[in-house]
Protein backbone atom coordinates (compact mmCIF):
# COMPACT_ATOMS: atom_id res chain seq x y z
CA UNK A 1 0.00 0.00 0.00
CA UNK A 2 1.09 3.62 -0.41
CA UNK A 3 3.03 5.00 2.54
CA UNK A 4 0.76 6.54 5.16
CA UNK A 5 -2.48 5.24 3.65
CA UNK A 6 -5.28 4.54 6.13
CA UNK A 7 -7.81 2.15 4.55
CA UNK A 8 -11.43 3.03 5.36
CA UNK A 9 -13.26 0.62 3.10
CA UNK A 10 -12.51 -2.23 0.68
CA UNK A 11 -15.03 -3.82 -1.66
CA UNK A 12 -14.85 -6.27 -4.56
CA UNK A 13 -16.68 -6.92 -7.82
CA UNK A 14 -16.59 -10.15 -9.80
CA UNK A 15 -16.47 -10.48 -13.59
CA UNK A 16 -20.22 -9.90 -13.92
CA UNK A 17 -20.09 -6.68 -11.90
CA UNK A 18 -21.77 -8.21 -8.85
CA UNK A 19 -20.40 -7.52 -5.38
CA UNK A 20 -18.16 -10.34 -4.17
CA UNK A 21 -17.55 -11.56 -0.63
CA UNK A 22 -13.96 -11.17 0.55
CA UNK A 23 -11.89 -11.21 3.72
CA UNK A 24 -8.88 -8.97 4.08
CA UNK A 25 -6.15 -7.98 6.50
CA UNK A 26 -3.35 -5.40 6.68
CA UNK A 27 0.05 -6.17 8.19
CA UNK A 28 3.42 -4.43 8.14
CA UNK A 29 5.91 -6.77 6.49
CA UNK A 30 9.17 -6.73 4.60
CA UNK A 31 8.23 -7.28 0.98
CA UNK A 32 10.05 -7.43 -2.32
CA UNK A 33 9.07 -4.36 -4.33
CA UNK A 34 10.67 -4.03 -7.76
CA UNK A 35 13.63 -6.09 -6.60
CA UNK A 36 14.15 -4.17 -3.33
CA UNK A 37 13.33 -5.19 0.23
CA UNK A 38 11.06 -2.62 1.88
CA UNK A 39 8.92 -2.49 5.01
CA UNK A 40 5.45 -1.68 3.77
CA UNK A 41 1.85 -2.12 4.77
CA UNK A 42 0.74 -5.29 3.01
CA UNK A 43 -2.93 -5.73 2.12
CA UNK A 44 -3.88 -9.39 1.73
CA UNK A 45 -7.26 -10.28 0.23
CA UNK A 46 -8.70 -13.77 0.69
CA UNK A 47 -11.28 -14.96 -1.83
CA UNK A 48 -13.85 -17.65 -1.01
CA UNK A 49 -13.18 -19.46 -4.29
CA UNK A 50 -10.64 -19.28 -7.10
CA UNK A 51 -11.21 -16.52 -9.63
CA UNK A 52 -10.40 -17.51 -13.22
CA UNK A 53 -11.85 -14.30 -14.66
CA UNK A 54 -11.73 -10.56 -14.20
CA UNK A 55 -11.91 -9.40 -10.59
CA UNK A 56 -11.93 -5.82 -9.26
CA UNK A 57 -11.06 -4.31 -5.90
CA UNK A 58 -12.15 -0.83 -4.85
CA UNK A 59 -10.21 0.74 -2.00
CA UNK A 60 -11.17 3.95 -0.20
CA UNK A 61 -8.70 5.51 2.20
CA UNK A 62 -6.91 8.61 3.40
CA UNK A 63 -3.25 9.56 3.19
CA UNK A 64 -1.55 10.83 6.33
CA UNK A 65 -0.51 14.42 7.01
CA UNK A 66 2.09 15.64 4.54
CA UNK A 67 5.51 16.88 5.66
CA UNK A 68 5.25 19.69 3.10
CA UNK A 69 1.63 20.82 2.57
CA UNK A 70 2.32 21.80 -1.05
CA UNK A 71 4.03 18.55 -2.07
CA UNK A 72 3.15 14.88 -2.13
CA UNK A 73 5.17 11.92 -3.47
CA UNK A 74 2.81 10.12 -5.79
CA UNK A 75 1.08 7.25 -3.94
CA UNK A 76 2.52 3.93 -5.08
CA UNK A 77 0.42 0.79 -5.07
CA UNK A 78 2.39 -2.39 -5.82
CA UNK A 79 0.46 -5.54 -6.76
CA UNK A 80 2.57 -8.56 -5.83
CA UNK A 81 2.94 -11.89 -7.67
CA UNK A 82 1.53 -10.67 -10.99
CA UNK A 83 3.10 -10.93 -14.43
CA UNK A 84 2.32 -7.31 -15.27
CA UNK A 85 1.02 -4.22 -13.50
CA UNK A 86 -0.26 -1.23 -15.41
CA UNK A 87 -2.72 1.48 -14.58
CA UNK A 88 -3.89 5.05 -14.59
CA UNK A 89 -3.65 7.77 -11.95
CA UNK A 90 -5.99 10.77 -11.85
CA UNK A 91 -5.46 13.67 -9.45
CA UNK A 92 -8.65 15.54 -8.49
CA UNK A 93 -7.83 18.26 -5.92
CA UNK A 94 -10.26 20.80 -4.52
CA UNK A 95 -11.54 23.40 -6.95
CA UNK A 96 -9.34 26.11 -5.44
CA UNK A 97 -6.15 24.11 -5.97
CA UNK A 98 -3.96 23.54 -9.03
CA UNK A 99 -1.72 20.47 -9.31
CA UNK A 100 1.27 19.53 -11.41
CA UNK A 101 3.77 16.67 -11.40
CA UNK A 102 7.57 16.80 -11.62
CA UNK A 103 10.39 14.24 -11.66
CA UNK A 104 8.28 11.77 -13.62
CA UNK A 105 9.72 8.28 -13.84
CA UNK A 106 7.84 5.45 -15.53
CA UNK A 107 4.80 7.71 -15.94
CA UNK A 108 3.28 9.30 -19.01
CA UNK A 109 0.88 12.22 -18.99
CA UNK A 110 -2.49 11.52 -20.56
CA UNK A 111 -3.48 14.38 -22.90
CA UNK A 112 -7.01 15.67 -22.86
CA UNK A 113 -7.91 13.75 -19.69
CA UNK A 114 -8.91 10.73 -21.79
CA UNK A 115 -9.10 8.41 -18.77
CA UNK A 116 -11.70 10.27 -16.72
CA UNK A 117 -14.49 8.04 -18.01
CA UNK A 118 -14.10 5.70 -15.05
CA UNK A 119 -14.48 8.51 -12.51
CA UNK A 120 -17.88 9.18 -11.00
CA UNK A 121 -19.80 12.30 -12.03
CA UNK A 122 -18.79 14.26 -8.89
CA UNK A 123 -15.08 13.62 -9.46
CA UNK A 124 -14.87 14.38 -13.18
CA UNK A 125 -15.11 18.21 -12.95
CA UNK A 126 -12.30 18.19 -10.35
CA UNK A 127 -9.87 16.01 -12.36
CA UNK A 128 -6.87 18.16 -13.36
CA UNK A 129 -4.04 15.72 -14.00
CA UNK A 130 -3.95 12.20 -15.43
CA UNK A 131 -1.03 9.82 -15.92
CA UNK A 132 -0.57 6.19 -16.90
CA UNK A 133 2.12 3.61 -16.17
CA UNK A 134 3.11 0.27 -17.71
CA UNK A 135 4.98 -1.22 -14.73
CA UNK A 136 5.21 -0.86 -10.96
CA UNK A 137 8.46 1.10 -11.32
CA UNK A 138 6.95 4.57 -11.40
CA UNK A 139 7.48 7.70 -9.36
CA UNK A 140 6.70 11.43 -9.37
CA UNK A 141 6.32 14.42 -7.08
CA UNK A 142 2.95 16.16 -7.00
CA UNK A 143 2.96 19.91 -6.34
CA UNK A 144 -0.19 21.73 -5.20
CA UNK A 145 -0.66 25.47 -5.65
CA UNK A 146 -3.64 27.36 -4.17
CA UNK A 147 -5.55 29.39 -6.71
CA UNK A 148 -6.25 33.05 -6.09
CA UNK A 149 -9.97 33.78 -6.45
CA UNK A 150 -11.15 36.75 -8.51
CA UNK A 151 -13.96 38.51 -6.66
CA UNK A 152 -16.31 41.27 -7.78
CA UNK A 153 -19.15 42.68 -5.72
CA UNK A 154 -22.35 44.67 -6.10
CA UNK A 155 -23.86 46.40 -3.04
CA UNK A 156 -27.38 47.69 -2.52
CA UNK A 157 -28.53 49.81 0.41
CA UNK A 158 -32.24 49.85 1.24
CA UNK A 159 -33.65 52.25 3.85
CA UNK A 160 -37.26 51.92 5.03
CA UNK A 161 -38.51 54.68 7.31
CA UNK A 162 -41.59 54.18 9.48
CA UNK A 163 -43.13 56.63 11.97
CA UNK A 164 -41.08 54.99 14.76
CA UNK A 165 -37.92 53.47 13.31
CA UNK A 166 -35.44 53.22 10.49
CA UNK A 167 -35.03 49.78 8.93
CA UNK A 168 -31.80 49.60 6.94
CA UNK A 169 -30.67 46.60 4.93
CA UNK A 170 -27.37 46.12 3.12
CA UNK A 171 -27.29 43.54 0.34
CA UNK A 172 -24.02 42.15 -1.06
CA UNK A 173 -23.81 40.08 -4.24
CA UNK A 174 -20.36 38.57 -4.76
CA UNK A 175 -19.16 36.82 -7.91
CA UNK A 176 -16.24 34.49 -7.18
CA UNK A 177 -14.22 33.03 -10.08
CA UNK A 178 -11.19 30.72 -10.46
CA UNK A 179 -11.36 29.36 -6.89
CA UNK A 180 -13.72 28.93 -3.99
CA UNK A 181 -13.74 31.04 -0.83
CA UNK A 182 -14.62 30.11 2.73
CA UNK A 183 -15.01 33.67 3.97
CA UNK A 184 -16.08 37.11 2.69
CA UNK A 185 -15.55 40.46 4.42
CA UNK A 186 -17.05 43.96 4.22
CA UNK A 187 -16.28 47.24 5.95
CA UNK A 188 -19.35 49.11 7.20
CA UNK A 189 -20.12 52.05 9.53
CA UNK A 190 -19.50 51.27 13.21
CA UNK A 191 -23.24 51.36 13.98
CA UNK A 192 -23.57 48.12 11.98
CA UNK A 193 -21.64 46.19 14.62
CA UNK A 194 -25.14 45.62 16.05
CA UNK A 195 -26.53 44.48 12.68
CA UNK A 196 -27.94 40.99 12.24
CA UNK A 197 -28.21 38.59 9.36
CA UNK A 198 -31.53 38.80 7.51
CA UNK A 199 -33.86 36.06 8.69
CA UNK A 200 -33.99 34.29 5.31
CA UNK A 201 -30.19 34.20 5.13
CA UNK A 202 -29.88 32.91 8.69
CA UNK A 203 -32.44 30.16 8.09
CA UNK A 204 -30.76 29.08 4.83
CA UNK A 205 -27.49 28.13 6.55
CA UNK A 206 -25.45 29.80 3.79
CA UNK A 207 -23.53 31.76 6.44
CA UNK A 208 -22.06 29.75 9.28
CA UNK A 209 -20.96 32.69 11.42
CA UNK A 210 -20.85 36.51 11.44
CA UNK A 211 -17.74 38.00 13.09
CA UNK A 212 -17.29 41.69 13.91
CA UNK A 213 -13.74 43.09 14.12
CA UNK A 214 -12.11 46.55 14.14
CA UNK A 215 -11.60 47.83 10.61
CA UNK A 216 -8.12 48.66 9.36
CA UNK A 217 -6.88 50.30 6.19
CA UNK A 218 -4.33 48.96 3.68
CA UNK A 219 -1.58 50.40 5.89
CA UNK A 220 -2.84 48.43 8.90
CA UNK A 221 -3.98 51.52 10.78
CA UNK A 222 -7.46 51.56 12.41
CA UNK A 223 -10.31 53.15 10.47
CA UNK A 224 -12.20 55.37 12.88
CA UNK A 225 -15.98 54.98 12.72
CA UNK A 226 -15.89 51.70 10.78
CA UNK A 227 -15.96 47.96 11.57
CA UNK A 228 -15.09 44.88 9.57
CA UNK A 229 -17.71 42.13 9.29
CA UNK A 230 -16.63 38.66 8.21
CA UNK A 231 -19.12 36.19 6.75
CA UNK A 232 -17.85 32.65 7.41
CA UNK A 233 -19.31 30.14 4.94
CA UNK A 234 -19.90 26.44 5.73
CA UNK A 235 -17.64 25.31 2.86
CA UNK A 236 -15.57 26.63 -0.04
CA UNK A 237 -17.99 28.28 -2.46
CA UNK A 238 -17.59 29.92 -5.86
CA UNK A 239 -19.96 31.51 -8.34
CA UNK A 240 -22.65 33.89 -7.09
CA UNK A 241 -22.83 34.39 -3.32
CA UNK A 242 -25.53 36.60 -1.76
CA UNK A 243 -25.26 37.87 1.83
CA UNK A 244 -26.64 40.82 3.73
CA UNK A 245 -27.06 42.75 6.98
CA UNK A 246 -30.10 44.31 8.65
CA UNK A 247 -29.89 47.15 11.16
CA UNK A 248 -33.04 48.60 12.74
CA UNK A 249 -32.96 51.65 14.99
CA UNK A 250 -35.36 54.14 16.51
CA UNK A 251 -36.21 57.24 14.52
CA UNK A 252 -34.75 60.33 16.20
CA UNK A 253 -34.34 63.99 15.36
CA UNK A 254 -30.62 63.49 14.82
CA UNK A 255 -29.13 63.49 11.34
CA UNK A 256 -29.10 59.98 9.87
CA UNK A 257 -26.41 58.64 7.55
CA UNK A 258 -27.11 55.95 4.97
CA UNK A 259 -24.44 53.25 5.01
CA UNK A 260 -22.37 52.84 1.88
CA UNK A 261 -20.13 49.78 2.53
Amino acid sequence: LPAGLQVDRLSALDGSGAEATIEWAINTEEVDVAGKKEKRKLLTVHLPIGQPQRFSLKLLGQLGKRTKPGELPIPKLDVLDVQRQEGEIVIAPDRDMDVDASNLSGLERVPGMEVVGWLNEQQRPLAKLAMKFRSAKYDALLKFTPRTPRITATTLTNVHITPKEIQETLFFRFHVLDAGVRELSVIVPKAFEKARLPEALRQSGRVLQKIVEPATGPDGKPLAGWVKIRFVLPEFVDGQIDVGLTYDRLLTEQKQVVAIP
